[in-house]
């Protein structure tokens, strides 16, 4: 198991337990690089908005925004 394999492993239960209390935002900004792929993993796994903060450009990147969850899942409703 890799690095990122364990990162998703710890993070998958507290991140279930959430979402059945909350909406859910990940955010991979200060995160690893192996973070980041953990997080975006879990995004696409549980159809998540993903985003990154750059702090320097005082911008939020939308890595999976609403938008493009809305149409990942429009063929399925």
């Amino acid at each position: 198991m890799n690095g990122i394999e364990k990162l998703i492993g710890r993070v998958k239960q507290p991140l279930s337990l959430l979402m059945q209390q909350s909406i859910i935002v990940l955010d991979c900004t200060s995160g690893t690089r192996p973070a980041g792929i953990a997080f975006y993993t879990l995004a696409e796994r549980y159809k998540l908005p993903l985003i990154y903060v750059y702090k320097d450009a005082n911008r939020i990147y939308w890595l999976k925004s609403k938008e493009t969850l809305k149409r990942e899942l429009e063929p399925l409703l």
